[in-house]
Parts: structure tokens; C-alpha cells; sequence
């Protein structure tokens, strides 16, 4: 028997999310007993070439969660997500970032399906919506001590609902690596986008 797994997230833009959880996919997907299925909200993205090549079962709404214009002109978009989940009936849901763990939180609550959440971060502070619907959580997944610790103290997640799994790299790609540093100068490394919110000035 099969455990049928669908993850949810925003789009397929090339972030630390979307990065860990394609990595999280291509390992998944050598187990037969599991069956996956990737819904992008948003779609677009470069990550999603890779999805497309590893053969995993994926969906994309086109839907504009960050824009309030366009996102006008899909009514039906809600309706047609739970409509998907419910035709494909997945044992567990498994949400990213704040809105993908908000619509897998909903969907688990309206579907009775059992939900997991990985939190990437410590930036979001949910509101009354978020606080409410995290009841739904089976396992909140943490990143990191820092995380859980967010998790429990600003989430309200208690701790046994909570477990540290930390971001996972392919060290085949850096095992010829042969960079030398000089050690009497100090030496900074950091690894991440070129984004604003990472704070890299300081």
C-alpha cells in the first residue's frame, strides 16, 4: 500500500524553501511506497523544470497570492484547489512557507486529512487566522533549535508536536572542492540569495 504525500508551496522560485523541499522530493521519490504529488500555488518558477524531470505528479494554479489585482480574476481558485485534493485524497499534506502551510492547514481541517508543516523561519508571526488553524498540525517541522523554539513560543505548538529536521545538501557536489583560505585573515561565508531581508551589509 501506498502512502500518498502532497506538498504545497507558494511557487518554485529558487529560495531555500523551494530548494529544500525539491531535494526532499528527488530523495522521496526513490521509495515505491510512496506516492508524490507537488501543487505550486502560484507555478512559476526555475525550480520547476526539475520537478517536471524527476516525473513528480505536480499542479500549478497560476493563482497570484501576492497580488490583490490579478488575483480578482480567479474566483474559483479555493474551490478548484479543494477540489483537487479531494479527487487525488493524499494520506498526509505537507505545507511550506506561510500560505502553503496555511491552504494545507485549511484543506487538513476541511478533509480530515492529517497535516505537516515545515517552518524555514523565524520572520513570520502569525495572526488570529494562523493561531486558529494550528490546531490542524499533526508534526511541525523545525529547521532548527531557533525554529522550534518559534514554533513553540509564538506558534503555540507544543513540543511533542514538533520535530528538528535540518536542511539537507548533496555533499557529492562539494567533494572536490580544493578552495584554500588564508587563516591569518578572517574569512566569511554566505550562503543564500541576494535578497534584502537576509540582512547580508551587516
Amino acid at each position: 500500500v501506498k502512502i500518498k504525500v502532497t506538498h504545497i508551496i507558494n511557487n518554485l522560485e529558487r529560495g531555500g524553501a523551494e530548494t529544500v523541499l525539491s531535494l526532499l522530493l528527488k530523495y522521496l521519490k526513490k521509495y515505491p511506497d510512496i506516492e508524490l504529488t507537488l501543487i505550486s500555488l502560484e507555478g512559476h518558477g526555475p525550480i520547476e523544470k526539475d520537478i517536471i524531470e524527476m516525473g513528480i505528479k505536480y499542479k500549478k494554479f497560476n493563482f497570484h497570492l501576492f497580488n490583490p489585482f490579478f488575483r480578482r480574476f480567479e474566483p474559483y481558485f479555493r474551490f478548484r484547489l479543494w477540489w483537487y485534493v479531494l479527487i487525488n485524497r493524499p494520506d498526509i499534506i505537507h505545507g511550506h512557507l506561510i500560505v502553503g502551510e496555511d491552504f494545507a492547514k485549511v484543506l487538513g481541517m476541511l478533509l480530515k486529512i492529517p497535516v505537516v508543516t515545515t517552518l524555514h523561519d523565524i520572520m513570520i508571526k502569525p495572526g488570529r487566522k494562523q493561531q486558529f488553524l494550528n490546531k490542524y498540525i499533526k508534526i511541525a517541522v523545525a529547521v532548527s533549535p531557533l525554529v522550534s523554539q518559534h514554533l513553540e513560543s509564538v506558534y503555540g505548538i507544543s513540543e511533542d508536536r514538533i520535530r528538528i529536521i535540518p536542511d539537507a545538501i548533496e555533499m557529492d557536489k562539494f567533494k572536490n572542492a580544493n578552495k584554500v583560505f588564508n587563516s591569518d585573515k578572517p574569512v566569511f561565508i554566505y550562503i543564500g540569495r541576494l535578497f534584502k531581508t537576509k540582512g547580508i551589509e551587516y
